[in-house]
């Protein structure tokens, strides 16, 4: 019995693998051995920083961005790995292999093997429809916690044999790692998990398991210690705690307060919110008829919390929509649902067999739109790397440690294997202008560093007269940029 076991879940394993090597291959273009010199601002920034992290230098210290550090920590294992980009192809690729692996398990509590792939290919499409092309995602990495996470609740809230609603304190633990993330990566991202958790604990307190809520508490703290504490305490010992709290979190409240928002009358802005919430707004459909029957009425309960807190903030918050990524798990638990109803009676096959269908020709519609962004990108050549050539050769070769792009792609530092020389490295004025205080330590830093040499994408008031006091014009560029050498 333990052999056959065994076996099934390397056969999981392996599926996963296989569903995940061909996902980030096809999809992820900055990180993709499909692609050709791809290049994004998120992604070229993550990359940047987690390069030169493996080799030593510090983020938020040496390379400053607003973002947590686990999508830095991942690009530097990458870079650590294979000194490029591959090796961060290869990162992904394992932590949606451990994404897939746990949805295969939350699908097979209802499936066999028959159907299983079928089902497995509608939740990639789901997970597509949200995907950023360019990949390297920082949702993507909170993936396998956040899918685990929904794995158990759903495992809970089926269990019937204990009706004392008694949770097992493991699944708090792993609730509390995938908290952990979400607070280095977008603490916005653990909204429906605290939907669930939130009902999960109403109802200990209901049944007054106190010792068992006690359990949960110190578990799933813990959980969010083992993530949390080993990034406080590094940063701290490097003396990058404050730098790290303030990219991370500080800066973020500033941005979410001055960014603009969404039109909520914009035809498009609809269209692309309803696109990006499928799994959610299904979620919420399902509970929402769960709760009509008495004997699914905790289970609709808890989908409609976990459904519900995250659609508030995705539909509300003017997120990307590679935001809605953190609804990935939505989708597989929709399909178990409905097809529970079917086996006990409550929807008839013909509604059964609809709503597979139906679903499945939403996300494939849904997705094209994905599919033909990324061949464009496959068979587009990058247009600007004969511009960074001439860059490098305009710049002496000794002196290629003291440049630095301001309101230039981040691509260009991978390109040509520069470490920029100021922390504060791509698209200076976008981020300056969420943010009075980050004006300050930009211009404080551009003071004091004195580059020798900068490249600017186009004319900046917050720098003009640094350049007019102490920079000389060297070069024009035909696209307009300009290079600039310290008098």
């Amino acid at each position: 019995m333990g052999k056959v076991s065994i076996s099934k879940e390397i056969e999981k394993a392996l599926i996963s693998f296989i569903f995940a090597f061909a996902f980030i291959s096809l999809f992820s273009s900055s990180t993709s051995w499909m692609y050709d010199n791809v290049e994004y601002l998120d992604a070229d920034v993550f990359s940047v920083v987690g390069k030169y992290w493996s080799q030593g230098y510090l983020p938020y210290i040496d390379l400053w961005d607003q973002k947590g550090p686990i999508i830095h920590f991942a690009n530097a294992i990458g870079y650590g790995l294979m000194n490029s980009r591959i090796g961060v192809f290869w990162v992904q690729v394992i932590s949606l292999t451990i994404t897939f692996f746990y949805t295969i398990k939350l699908l097979n509590e209802v499936f066999h093997s028959r159907v299983l792939l079928f089902f497995v290919l509608i939740s990639a499409l789901g997970l597509l429809n949200d995907y950023s092309s360019a990949g390297n995602n920082v949702e993507e990495y909170l993936l396998p916690l956040l899918t685990m996470s929904f794995y158990y609740m759903y495992k809970w809230a089926h269990d019937q044999q204990d009706k004392s609603d008694n949770h097992p304190i493991q699944y708090a633990f792993v609730y509390g790692m995938a908290f952990g993330v979400s607070a280095f990566t977008r603490l916005t991202n653990a909204t429906g998990l605290c939907g669930g958790v939130f009902v999960i604990f109403v109802l200990l307190l209901y049944h007054m398991q106190w010792r068992n809520v006690l359990q949960n508490i110190a578990l799933f703290f813990a959980g969010a210690g083992c993530i949390v504490l080993p990034f406080v305490a590094y940063f701290y010992w490097h003396g990058g705690l404050n730098e790290m709290w303030y990219g991370t979190i500080i800066y973020n409240f500033e941005y979410a307060q001055t960014a603009p928002k969404l039109d909520p009358f914009s035809l498009n802005q609809t269209l692309y919110l309803f696109k990006s919430s499928l799994n959610g707004i299904l979620l919420l459909f399902v509970s929402l008829f769960l709760i009509k029957l008495p004997i699914k009425r905790r289970i609709g309960f808890l989908w409609l919390f976990v459904s519900l807190s995250s659609l508030l903030w995705l539909m509300t918050g003017n997120g990307f929509h590679h935001y809605f990524i953190i609804t990935y798990p939505f989708l597989s638990i929709c399909v178990n649902e409905i097809y529970l109803l079917y086996k006990d009676n409550l929807i008839n096959k013909p509604s059964l067999f609809a709503f597979n269908w139906v679903v499945f020709l939403i996300f494939v519609f849904a997705s094209s739109y994905e599919v033909y962004g990324a061949f464009n990108k496959m068979i587009t050549k990058n247009s600007n790397l004969v511009f960074y050539d001439e860059v490098r050769r305009d710049i002496p070769i000794k002196e290629l440690d003291s440049f630095v792009a301001y309101n230039v792609s981040p691509y260009i530092y991978l390109y040509l294997d520069i470490k920029p020389c100021c922390r504060f490295f791509a698209y200076q004025d976008p981020q300056i202008s969420f943010s009075h205080s980050l004006k300050e330590k930009v211009m404080r830093e551009y003071r004091g560093k004195r580059a020798k040499w900068i490249l600017m994408g186009y004319n900046s008031p917050n720098i003009e007269r640094l350049l007019a006091n102490d920079y000389l014009l060297r070069k024009r560029y035909k696209n307009g940029m300009k290079l600039f050498q310290h008098k």
